[in-house]
C-alpha cells in the first residue's frame, strides 16, 4: 500500500512543467518505508512568533533525493509555480504574491546563502542554525526556524538535506498558513501578506517593502499567465489631523500630524528638508520612527520642525506621495517658532525694494 501512495507521489512531482521531459533526472527507490501523508491537508494556523513557527508538528517525510535535479540548476521558479498552483490549491495571484518573496530574498535558489558570493553556496556555507545568516528559498535567519528546517531534514534521513529544494518546499507548506493566504483577495493582498506576515524581512531596507515586491508580484503574474494583472479600484486619501482634505490647501502645523488612509501602498517621494517626518512602527505603534512609505490601511505621520526654513524654496514646501499609481501632492507652510518674524522681515525687504523702485523711476 505504501508502495503504491509512493508511486502516485513520484508520479505527481514528475507531472511538474519540465520535470518529465528532463533525462538529466532520474527517479531513485527511497530506501525504507514512507509515512502517509495528504498533500492538500491545511497547515495548522500560526499565531506569528518565529517559535510558534518552529513547534514540532508532524510533517511530511519525503523521500531524500527522490528526484535528482541536474546540479547546474539553481532557478527553481517553475517548479515554485507548479507546487504553489496545483498542490498547494493557491490560485495565479496568490502564487505570485508569495513567489514575489522568495524572489526578493533568494532569486528561487535554495543554495542562496546571505552575505555569500554567488547563488551556490552549496560549498562554501557551513550550516549553522544560530548565525543570524539566511538560508535557501525564504532566507531562514531565525535559529528557532532554521533549527526546525534542519530536524526535519534529518527525519527525512540525513540533516545536509537542508540544501534539498523539496525539502525546503515541504517545510515551507508547514510554516505557511495556507488558509489565510488563500484569503488574499488580491495580487497586492497576496505580497503584503507574504511580506509583513510570513517573511517578516527588515523594513529597514527598501527590497523589503511590499510595494517594491508588489512590481515583482505584478512581473511574475504575467510571465506565468501570459495576461497582465489589474489590480481592483483602490482607495487613497491624504488628510490633516483635524480630518480636512491635505491637498485642497495649506497644512498650517507646528509639530502637527498627517494621516493617509490607504488599501494600497503608499510612498513618501519628496519632502521639505526642514521637516521630521515619523510613524508608529512596524511592530511597536507606541514607538514612533522615520517613515517613508505605509501600507494598506490609515497612517498615522507625525510632523516635527527642525529648524526655520529661512528661504524655503517653493517646490520644497510640498510633500508629494505616489500611491495607486498616481503622485499626490501636499502643500506645507511653516508656522513653527521665528517664522512669523521671519516673514514680516521679509514684507519689509520687499517694501523697501519696491519703494526704491518708485524712486527710480520717477
Amino acid at each position: 500500500m505504501k508502495r503504491c501512495l509512493l508511486t502516485i507521489l513520484l508520479a505527481l512531482v514528475m507531472a511538474l512543467p519540465g520535470l518529465s521531459e528532463s533525462q538529466d533526472r532520474e527517479v531513485e527507490t527511497p530506501p525504507g518505508e514512507l509515512e502517509e501523508f495528504d498533500l492538500d491537508a491545511q497547515a495548522p494556523a500560526r499565531d506569528g512568533s518565529p517559535e510558534a513557527m518552529a513547534e514540532s508538528t508532524p510533517l511530511p517525510t519525503l523521500a531524500p533525493g527522490s528526484i535528482n535535479y541536474p546540479d547546474s540548476k539553481l532557478n527553481f521558479e517553475g517548479e515554485i509555480w507548479a507546487i504553489l498552483t496545483r498542490r498547494w490549491g493557491l490560485n495565479e495571484y496568490q502564487a505570485a504574491g508569495l513567489m514575489s518573496s522568495l524572489y526578493a530574498e533568494s532569486a528561487f535558489c535554495p543554495y542562496n546563502v546571505q552575505n555569500h558570493e554567488g547563488m551556490d553556496n552549496r560549498k562554501s556555507y557551513r550550516f549553522r542554525s544560530g548565525d543570524g545568516v539566511g538560508f535557501g528559498l525564504c532566507q531562514w535567519t531565525n535559529p528557532a526556524r532554521k533549527s526546525a528546517l534542519r530536524r526535519y531534514a534529518a527525519e527525512c534521513g540525513d540533516a545536509n538535506l537542508v540544501w534539498d529544494f523539496d525539502i525546503q518546499m515541504a517545510y515551507m507548506r508547514n510554516e505557511i498558513d495556507l488558509k489565510a493566504l488563500r484569503g488574499a483577495q488580491t495580487l497586492y493582498d497576496a505580497t503584503e501578506w507574504a511580506v509583513l506576515t510570513f517573511e517578516r524581512p527588515d523594513q529597514r531596507y527598501e527590497n523589503s517593502w511590499p510595494g517594491n515586491r508588489y512590481e515583482i508580484a505584478l512581473q511574475i503574474f504575467q510571465n506565468h499567465t501570459g495576461a497582465a494583472y489589474e489590480e481592483p479600484e483602490r482607495l487613497f486619501d491624504v488628510a490633516a489631523s483635524d480630518g480636512t482634505d491635505a491637498t485642497e490647501g495649506f497644512i498650517l502645523f507646528e509639530d502637527g500630524e498627517l494621516i493617509v488612509t490607504s488599501n494600497y501602498y503608499w510612498r513618501l517621494e519628496k519632502a521639505p528638508a526642514w521637516l521630521e517626518i515619523t510613524c508608529p512602527a512596524l511592530y511597536d505603534p507606541e514607538k514612533w520612527e522615520p517613515c517613508a512609505c505605509g501600507y494598506s490601511g490609515t497612517t498615522r505621520l507625525r510632523l516635527n520642525t527642525l529648524f526655520p526654513p529661512l528661504f524655503p524654496d517653493a517646490e520644497l514646501r510640498f510633500m508629494i506621495y505616489r500611491g495607486n499609481g498616481e503622485r499626490v501632492r501636499v502643500p506645507l507652510v511653516y508656522t513653527g517658532k521665528g517664522f512669523g518674524e521671519w516673514l514680516m522681515e521679509k514684507r519689509r525687504q520687499v517694501s523697501e525694494m519696491i519703494g526704491r523702485f518708485a524712486m527710480d523711476k520717477s
